[in-house]
């Protein structure tokens, strides 16, 4: 009879710690980007970054669907990484002040940005291309970007002067998810 109660027993402790284990899994929320970086939002930085910037802040007046912007910023005085890929000593502080706006696209979990800054235009798109070369032109929307390919993992871009600096439509997105950012950019 004994060896009957401790069956019983350690049946029903298993019962309870399975419901205890099946109120904590449908109880505890749980993160609804699919695996993908956290969103951002950019709209107030845009407005603060067009005040200050010397050339014409360039960003999406509303973000295509199935993007998500996932990092935003504006430095006067640039950013210090390193060479920033283009063999230079300068660094990103010889491309002040810089902007950068990136979106991940869920559809093809790739990624796409904008990027500006001021400087020497050749450096600027190698560095934001991490290390591509110019090749051809395409025309977006009755404007004139370079080709910008070859980068490190993939990396890609389309870039054209502005007054007082450079843009950069950058990332590993495909050529047509690059050209819509640059459909949707406004100044």
């Amino acid at each position: 009879m004994r060896k009957q109660f401790r069956v019983r027993d350690m049946v029903l402790s298993m019962a309870v710690m399975g419901l205890v284990v099946a109120v904590w899994f449908f109880a505890v929320p749980r993160s609804s980007n699919n695996g993908g970086p956290p969103a951002v939002t950019y709209q107030d930085a845009v407005s603060s970054a067009r005040r200050a910037a010397p050339y014409p802040l360039m960003a999406p007046a509303a973000t295509p669907a199935g993007w998500k912007a996932t990092s935003v910023s504006y430095s006067a005085k640039g950013t210090d990484a390193g060479d920033g890929g283009d063999g230079g000593d300068g660094g990103d502080t010889a491309f002040a002040p810089t902007w950068h706006l990136g979106f991940y696209l869920s559809g093809s979990r790739e990624y796409a940005a904008v990027e500006q800054g001021g400087g020497n235009a050749a450096k600027f798109a190698k560095s934001r291309t991490q290390g591509g070369r110019a090749g051809g032109s395409v025309d977006v929307s009755g404007v004139s970007w370079t080709k910008w390919t070859g980068g490190k993992h993939g990396y890609r871009g389309l870039v054209r002067a502005v007054p007082h600096g450079t843009t950069a439509v950058v990332g590993t997105a495909s050529w047509s998810d690059l050209e819509k950012l640059a459909t949707a950019l406004k100044e």
